[in-house]
């Protein structure tokens, strides 16, 4: 490495009260933030023979042309964008899954900086695995909280959300009835109006896609101006054949400085967890692992990508039923026919918003998870690329439900009950003021005699009688005090039940469709007031 990696101590954290937000850096202009990351990378480097600009100017160019027409495929709400050269591109991205509304803020931010002169494009992470398929509602059984599930589709094998189609289209249509019902509200909901465009929104089956329309369509129709774009679609851009050209063509440099500065990140953080923030890259023989998946279109498991190059040629596979052959010079018509014979590569974690800040964006906005690995991502760009990253804004919100929150002095203070146990069972003598008057005589008899051994411990036969002795009186002032330990055995765990519901009721996870549709009119009202729009 060139030099000493200097890493971020600081650690960002979601706003702890409802109803907030985070924008990070706090600036007024973002838009000037875009313009500097702009100019940054304009007179940079060359990959493939062509500088960054060019590559940055054709790419950002089809980006726009793709996302309007894909957002034209489900929508007559598309904003009257004009592409020009001075155009600057804002993006954000996130899986197409019903997120919580701290997620959802970013949506709204990126509308809301954007000015008429410039794009705003959310990127739908279609690469990642589907989880689980329905959201998490808190509840009251016995008098006791805890969360159900609500499906939306029925489980299937875990595959990439481009893959993933819709299986149950008669439990996705009775979502918000069932929703209702597990939460007990007659309200509106998000929901419902995420679902009142069902019958009309146009998609070809796969879930991930109609999540994300419902949801796009009801913040278009509450005015927001933004384009959308699944990563799936991004990747057959030229320009992401750019990128994994110049990572395939120096494949052994990009892997060992891809895992010295992944190894020297854990380092400085204190990080002894082996898929923290990201696995190394393997070895195997001569193929290098890079941070790409690659999968079959017949089985659309995700598999690690290997290349091994060869002359002019890279072969990538995933060292088991996988392997296809890619020309370095001629990459995008090899990707072109790699996905028509039915295979496809799509970038892992940090490759991915590599590829949007370097190449496809002019200023990206980041959640805290994904702005908090990225430290790795900058390094990566510096060491490898010889290019200094550009800025991301990083952005949150909290919100709960109001129906079922605590507040922060109704939540128990279970540290001090543990070492309240702890004192009893270690210090005995220091609780004798709480016991009985009738057990105090008996107790504090005890300490003198405990104190008269200490002080005269060099007259007892030996060491070993003199510690017998002690652990005796110990043992008694224990026994005086056990009613007490007892009861606070007894307290910690109705503490510990307490803090267990109430980390329940005051999740800022809950999905944001579970919330009443006053939600829309907040949010909009934060991403306002987070920056003034230009």
């Amino acid at each position: 490495m060139n030099g000493k990696i200097r890493w971020w101590s600081n650690v960002v954290e979601p706003p702890t009260t409802s109803n907030s937000s985070l924008v990070l850096p706090a600036i007024e202009n973002l838009s000037a933030l875009a313009e500097d990351n702009r100019a940054l990378l304009q007179y940079s480097i060359e990959i493939g023979g062509r500088s960054l600009a060019e590559i940055r100017g054709a790419s950002q160019r089809e980006l726009f042309s793709r996302a309007r027409m894909y957002t034209r495929q489900y929508s007559d709400l598309v904003p009257d964008y004009e592409y020009t050269s001075e155009t600057k591109i804002f993006l954000t991205g996130h899986q197409p899954i019903l997120f919580h509304p701290g997620v959802w803020f970013k949506n709204f931010l990126l509308s809301a900086v954007t000015s008429n002169k410039d794009v705003a494009i959310n990127l739908l992470i279609d690469n990642d695995l589907v989880g689980t398929s329905g959201v998490f509602v808190p509840r009251m059984v016995n008098g006791r909280a805890t969360t159900e599930t609500v499906y939306f589709d029925r489980s299937s094998a875990q595959v990439p959300f481009e893959n993933r189609r819709l299986i149950d289209r008669e439990l996705f249509a009775s979502f918000p009835r069932r929703l209702h019902a597990a939460i007990r509200s007659d309200e509106e909901l998000v929901v419902d109006r995420f679902w009142q465009h069902y019958q009309n929104v146009e998609f070809d089956g796969n879930l991930g896609q109609a999540l994300a329309r419902l949801r796009h369509q009801t913040e278009l129709g509450e005015g927001l101006q933004t384009l959308e774009l699944p990563l799936s679609e991004a990747c057959r851009m030229s320009s992401f054949a750019v990128l994994l050209e110049a990572i395939v063509e120096r494949s052994f440099e990009f892997h060992r400085i891809y895992n010295d500065l992944l190894r020297d990140y854990r380092t400085f953080h204190k990080i002894r967890s082996e898929a923290h923030p990201v696995p190394v890259l393997a070895k195997e023989d001569q193929w290098l692992e890079l941070p790409f998946w690659i999968w079959s279109h017949v089985d659309p498991q995700r598999q690690r990508l290997f290349a091994r190059q060869d002359g002019k040629e890279v072969i990538v596979s995933d060292l088991q039923k996988i392997r296809h052959v890619l020309a370095i010079g001629d990459m995008p018509a090899s990707l072109d026919a790699m996905e028509k014979s039915g295979a496809s590569i799509r970038p892992r974690a940090l490759m991915t918003t590599m590829f949007a800040r370097l190449i496809l964006s002019d200023l990206f906005i980041h959640g805290i998870g994904g702005a908090k690995y990225d430290e790795l991502t900058d390094a990566i760009m510096r060491e490898f690329f010889a290019v200094q990253p550009p800025v991301f804004v990083t952005a949150s919100a909290t919100f709960r439900l109001s129906r079922s929150g605590m507040s922060a002095d109704q939540i128990p203070d279970v540290e001090s009950a543990k070492n309240r146990i702890r004192e009893l069972q270690q210090h005995p003598e220091r609780f004798i003021s709480e016991l009985p008057s009738s057990d105090q005589l008996l107790a504090n008899g005890l300490v003198a005699q405990k104190q008269t051994a200490i002080q005269n411990r060099l007259t007892f036969e030996s060491p070993k009688v003199f510690q017998l002795a002690l652990s005796d009186l110990n043992q008694q002032l224990k026994s005086q005090v056990q009613p007490l330990l007892l009861n606070a055995i007894e307290d910690l765990q109705s503490l510990e039940q307490t803090q267990a519901e109430a980390q329940i009721l005051n999740s800022r996870e809950y999905s944001m469709v579970c919330f009443p549709t006053s939600l829309l009119d907040k949010l909009c009202e934060l991403a306002r007031s987070a920056t003034p729009r230009v």
